[in-house]
């Protein structure tokens, strides 16, 4: 595999160095140059498949710069970033007027700059393969393309239509026209909190049906500015859940609140009655998801709730009779007793060539990583079962727990 040249002109080599790194073992060729007069040359030589300039190059003339670059043809689908530290929002809006693809403030956040010249690479080989979009339309899971990628492929080609998206049992419409968006809708949300919301949903099924519309605009926003913040709200959702249980967890309030909450910290606590999910409460409170998800983390790291243990994926309903079984009283030892039962009933069979092969092929299986929306997520030491499997174990402990009554 090719790797992907990022060329970088910026004379503040304290201010790079991190995102230097970062790059590297992303994977990314890295070359930088700190003086105007070196930045064609080199870009030349190199001939990368993105440009970064920082705007305060001492005598770099960017209108002149960038005039160049786009008289080059094998640059016509390179993107082009802007970087710097502008003062007022009008010195941005300027640097906006250049034909550029992107402009990134600094400090850099290398995660998240990572993922946003990603996103841009991407749009380019799109542009660069012309990728055919049919007339009837094209469907998939969202693992795979999720909204960002969607909206990439219709601006590129300018297409008109309708993206619909399945995710836990909700479905959201997103109108596209010319490559612009121009509304959308899910559930009873206006339509850019339905599209803000839509932008984290990474597992589920998506379909595109290129058809022309008569839905009136509601959404103000270029599609270019759409595609930022969906990354960015990627970013940060993954970022805020990466170290709080699935949020398809059932919450479960473990300590009184704290007198120092703060009113919409105490406001989502009290949503937590032990029956509803983390994602649940998010999509019910009052404020943003992300602002939502940000409290949520606070009151889990303050110990304030928990989530109930083995309770993603399930329904309401099965989350509350869960919770019920956990608070009843067992006798000691005979769930224990039951599960050794079968573990010793079952050694030969663990001891079975194809169990070694089936073993094998289940650590060769990607387990350990899925929407954290949608459920499952490993931790070290946990056993990843089969569907047949837990429900083979099920039966068998059902019957050694009757046998043993």
């Amino acid at each position: 595999m090719i790797r992907k040249k990022i060329f970088i002109a910026d004379n503040f080599e304290h201010e790079i160095s991190e995102l230097r790194s970062s790059l590297n073992a992303a994977g990314f060729e890295v070359r930088i140059v700190a003086t105007a007069d070196k930045i064609m040359p080199v870009m030349l030589q190199v001939k990368p498949h993105l440009i970064i300039i920082e705007t305060r190059i001492p005598d770099l003339n960017l209108k002149s710069l960038l005039g160049q670059i786009k008289e080059q043809s094998e640059f016509t689908f390179t993107p082009i970033v802007l970087t710097g530290t502008p003062r007022t929002i009008d010195e941005k809006v300027e640097l906006f007027k250049f034909d550029i693809d992107e402009f990134i403030s600094k400090p850099h956040e290398p995660e998240e700059t990572i993922v946003r010249l990603e996103t841009l690479l991407k749009e380019a080989e799109l542009a660069r393969q012309k990728v055919p979009v049919t007339t009837g339309g094209f469907n998939g899971s969202l693992a795979e393309m999720t909204l960002v990628d969607l909206l990439q492929t219709l601006d590129v080609g300018k297409k008109t239509g309708v993206i619909t998206l399945r995710n836990d049992g909700k479905e959201g419409l997103t109108y596209v026209n010319n490559g612009e968006v121009v509304n959308a809708a899910l559930e009873n949300l206006e339509a850019k909190q339905a599209l803000l919301r839509m932008f984290t949903w990474t597992h589920g099924m998506f379909s595109v049906n290129m058809k022309a519309h008569n839905v009136e605009k509601q959404i103000f926003m270029t599609t270019q500015e759409l595609i930022s913040e969906g990354i960015t709200r990627q970013y940060r959702w993954k970022k805020l859940s990466g170290d709080m249980p699935p949020l398809q967890t059932v919450a479960q309030k473990i300590t009184p609140l704290l007198l120092d909450l703060n009113k919409d910290e105490i406001l989502i606590a009290e949503m937590i009655d032990d029956k509803s999910r983390l994602i649940d409460i998010i999509e019910r409170s009052p404020f943003d998801d992300i602002k939502a998800l940000r409290i949520l983390k606070k009151l889990y790291e303050r110990s304030v709730i928990k989530g109930i243990e083995n309770s993603f994926n399930k329904t309401r309903d099965e989350a509350a009779s869960l919770l019920d079984y956990t608070t009843t009283s067992q006798p000691p030892g005979r769930i224990e007793n039951a599960f050794a039962k079968i573990l010793k009933h079952t050694t030969e069979s663990l001891t079975m060539p194809n169990f070694d092969r089936r073993k094998s092929d289940r650590r060769m299986e990607n387990r350990t990583e899925t929407d954290r929306r949608h459920g499952y997520r490993s931790h070290p030491g946990n056993i990843c079962l089969k569907k047949s499997e837990l429900i083979m174990l099920r039966n068998k402990l059902i019957a050694e727990i009757q046998h043993s009554s």
